[in-house]
């Protein structure tokens, strides 16, 4: 058996400098694809597999609109739970709306039902989402949030680097 090895040398000039994989250049690439238009945008991802996070923007605020929706769930979730006890069929018939069709009516009923931003607050504290500011007078779709606030809501998340 005979096995011929053949190594072919590029001229130093000719080498490509080594580049970040492109999970380190997600930021400044994101950053080059909203140059010059109107867009306001954050990111936040996470590589499952390192636990890395690369974030843009991820301190910026926003009104949460329909994704306090599942704040309002899970805050929902948690008073049932602490109060040793099993959703009512009125809270599972309002969740189900809230949740399965964007029901607004059934949101501002289980906000009001949670104690309102007073309760939704408490329930903030508790999940360690400190930057989400919950709505006042009712208007829960004015909750600000940040994506920084979203993503590190995940009990096993790294808070995100500041780009």
């Amino acid at each position: 058996m005979v096995v011929t090895l053949v190594a072919l040398a590029l001229p130093a000039s000719a080498a490509t400098p080594p580049q970040p994989p492109a999970s380190a250049r997600l930021p400044s690439d994101i950053a080059a694809v909203l140059a010059g238009r109107s867009t306001i945008a954050s990111v936040v991802v996470q590589d499952l597999r390192t636990g890395r996070v690369y974030s843009f923007n991820a301190g910026r605020r926003y009104d949460t609109a329909s994704i306090v929706k599942v704040t309002i769930m899970a805050a929902a979730l948690r008073q049932a739970a602490a109060a040793h006890r099993f959703l009512t069929a009125t809270e599972l018939t309002l969740l189900r709306r809230m949740i399965t069709v964007s029901d607004n009516n059934a949101a501002s009923s289980l906000w009001s039902h949670v104690g309102g931003s007073t309760g939704i607050a408490a329930f903030l504290r508790l999940a360690g989402m400190d930057a989400t500011t919950p709505g006042s007078g009712g208007y829960w779709g004015l909750t600000q949030t940040t994506a920084g606030t979203r993503h590190t809501s995940s009990p096993n998340s790294p808070p995100p680097p500041r780009c």
